[in-house]
């Protein structure tokens, strides 16, 4: 079997929503922040709705 050297160290996959639902550990530490912060809690449906272009957006739409 020949390898080709590519000169990369490694590979990164994002799985998140393709091949592993992290919206129960999502939904969980969201609320768990908020819960932390005497602020009200979201449904899963809620964060869902919430998800997509990183943490940051998560956290900033949660709060707002």
């Amino acid at each position: 079997m020949a390898t080709v050297e590519t000169g990369y160290r490694g590979i990164l996959f994002d799985l998140d929503g393709t091949l592993l639902d992290t919206l129960p550990d999502l939904h969980k530490s969201v609320n768990a922040a908020l819960c932390k912060f005497g602020m009200p809690q979201f449904s899963r449906e809620d964060v869902r709705r919430f998800v997509g272009n990183g943490i940051r957006n998560l956290i900033t739409r949660v709060v707002e």
